[in-house]
């Protein structure tokens, strides 16, 4: 009888909908929005991000924004949260990191025409470490 009880438990813990729960508790709205991400909630990860920004100075935007790129990077919703970010934040330090991310979104789904176009640009456009040129040659 213990066993089905700690066994019940155990389940009941574990389950999506606790674990959704546990996140909602977090009073911290960017931990509540890195919870949700862990338990793969895109929706409720999204909503507290945007909860913390609005009530965040205007100087963290663009990390706030790129939290929220990360967030839907593998989703159908990437490609135009790029757009947006490059748009509202075109002074980022945060950009060249976007577009390595992009890369390797290109490169993942066989864009090969754009990867190619992507890596010129990035090639241009930034001052790259040998780090940098390791990975675009392994792309």
């Amino acid at each position: 009888m213990k066993i089905l009880l700690i066994l019940f438990f155990i389940s009941m813990l574990s389950s999506p909908s606790n674990a959704n729960l546990r996140c909602k508790e977090i009073s911290n709205h960017l931990l509540a929005s890195e919870c949700f991400k862990s338990k793969k909630n895109i929706k409720s990860a999204l909503e507290a991000l945007s909860k913390f920004k609005e009530s965040s100075d205007e100087e963290i935007h663009d990390y706030l924004d790129f939290k929220r790129i990360q967030i839907l990077q593998n989703t159908n919703k990437f490609i135009e949260s790029i757009e947006e970010f490059s748009i509202l934040h075109p002074k980022s330090q945060l950009l060249k990191k976007i577009d390595f991310m992009h890369i390797e979104f290109l490169s993942k789904n066989n864009f090969n025409r754009k990867l190619l176009e992507k890596l010129d640009l990035i090639e241009k456009k930034y001052k790259l470490t040998k780090k940098d040129k390791l990975q675009i040659k392994f792309y």
